[in-house]
């Protein structure tokens, strides 16, 4: 049996900042503009976090980084460093760094960009309304660093049926091991039980479902799951893509 990534295709948007809607709706609730989400969007106390100076940024970032976090661009699906990355750590705002997302709740989403389900702090997280290509966006951008990370839909999977379709050029990742000496050490225990368990311990189960999406988050949130990959099992076609699958002309099933 053999697994394969599942590839949608896409509309050629880089530069115009709306990152993978696959042909998703936005958001159902409306969010209000910035001018009045003011209250809402005032930072915690002791701020940690801070935005450095716009000479500052423009000398770290790369033109691509600058792009992205200060002018809503966005970078190409499947070229870019995170979208498949499948190590454990957390991925930070590449400008202030913030702590935004973890690999525990990252999941494939078959769409080229890194993808999460929910935020490793909320509150590090402000949504904005963007109205670009005559829609109602959700764009999400960090809290301190008011770098554009990407837009929110209501397709993904877990309890609140979200998915943060975050730009990588827009993130700086780092990993388990590293994470103490850069900072983050109160992350570490999200990890603790994975470095402790033995790889005699553990086992590759695959399991046959309608919607792998949901399912896949599921199987994050139990004790014990160490990471998964959703695609395809059975059928009779060699690496059949999205559009073969969802014909039911190949008789593949989705799995995780």
């Amino acid at each position: 049996m053999s697994l394969h990534t599942l590839l949608v295709s896409t509309l050629p948007l880089a530069g115009l900042g709306i990152l993978c809607s696959l042909g998703a709706a936005p958001r159902a609730q409306a969010i209000a503009p910035e001018q009045d989400r003011q209250a809402n969007d005032k930072p915690a106390e002791n701020e940690r976090w801070q935005r450095p100076s716009e000479e500052e940024i423009k000398r770290w970032l790369t033109p691509l980084q600058y792009r992205v976090t200060q002018e809503a661009g966005t970078k190409p699906p499947f070229r870019n460093p995170y979208w498949d990355n499948k190590r454990d750590g957390i991925y930070v705002d590449v400008v202030s760094g913030e702590p935004l997302f973890s690999s525990r709740e990252k999941f494939e989403s078959g769409t080229g960009w890194p993808s999460f389900h929910t935020p490793l702090k909320p509150d590090l997280i402000v949504e904005r309304e963007d109205r670009k290509l005559w829609m109602v966006w959700t764009e999400v951008r960090s809290r301190h660093g008011g770098s554009h990370l990407g837009h929110v839909f209501d397709d993904g999977p877990g309890p609140a049926s979200l998915r943060y379709c975050i730009n990588s050029a827009a993130l700086r990742f780092i990993p388990v091991a590293n994470l103490e000496k850069e900072g983050y050490g109160d992350y570490l225990a999200l990890f603790e039980d994975e470095k402790q368990r033995p790889e005699s311990q553990k086992a590759l189960a695959t399991f046959g479902m309608g919607c792998f999406w949901g399912a896949e988050a599921d199987f994050c949130a139990l004790k014990g799951v160490t990471a998964t990959r959703v695609g395809y099992a059975g059928g009779q076609t060699d690496n059949p893509d999205y559009r073969q699958v969802s014909s039911g002309r190949t008789s593949h099933a989705e799995v995780v």
